[in-house]
């Protein structure tokens, strides 16, 4: 399956989750690894986990601490946080790193440009997630912010308007959250299904 845009699902924990979004054509997945964290996932988890998989990115997620075993882990292609000083201590490893910037709800266009600019050439991505509404004002900032950075959207998305905002917003992605495992095998998955098989690529050129 090929998809209209790139696509990261953040908060993978299980191989049913990861088999399932390499199956949908999701570019990157992401894996919790603060030791806080509900969801954290341990090197022999990720390894069950990443050894089944091909032809899909595996990205660290780290928003606590760098007091992380990476060598136990193996291998990420991405390391992503949502704190500027673990960004300039990343700095030191020879991976691509992503930046999560929090919008918010009041925030303007001075004041995500003044975060972001400051994060740009240390970064292969950001990802802009946000307790706020998706409306008029915010995807107008969203637009001009998109025009500057490299910028995964990761909020305000469903089935109904995901086409319309990549449309109009023209991220380089989105950035979605996994399901969480009802019980073993079982996930509930039916929004995220729904907007993959919305970004289809088939189904556009079908249609």
């Amino acid at each position: 399956m090929a998809l209209k845009t790139r696509v990261k699902v953040s908060e993978v924990t299980n191989l049913h989750n990861g088999r399932y979004c390499a199956g949908m054509g999701v570019e990157m997945i992401g894996f919790p690894l603060d030791k806080e964290h509900p969801d954290f996932v341990s090197p022999e988890r990720f390894k069950e986990i990443s050894s089944w998989l091909a032809g899909i990115k595996f990205v660290a997620e780290i928003n606590q601490s760098l007091d992380i075993d990476f060598e136990a882990y193996e291998k990420f292609d991405f390391i992503q946080t949502d704190k500027l000083d673990l960004l300039e201590d990343l700095q030191n490893l020879a991976t691509p790193l992503v930046f999560k910037y929090d919008l918010a709800i009041e925030a303007e266009l001075e004041d995500v440009t003044s975060v972001l600019t400051a994060v740009k050439d240390k970064v292969d991505f950001i990802i802009i997630e946000s307790k706020a509404q998706l409306d008029a004002k915010r995807i107008d900032l969203l637009s001009k912010v998109a025009k500057e950075f490299k910028l995964f959207l990761g909020f305000g998305i469903n089935h109904e308007n995901v086409t319309e905002m990549i449309d109009t917003i023209q991220p380089e992605g989105i950035s979605l959250k996994g399901g969480a495992e009802i019980k073993v095998g079982i996930n509930d998955f039916d929004e995220l299904a729904d907007i993959l098989e919305e970004l289809d690529t088939d189904e556009f050129a079908f249609n």
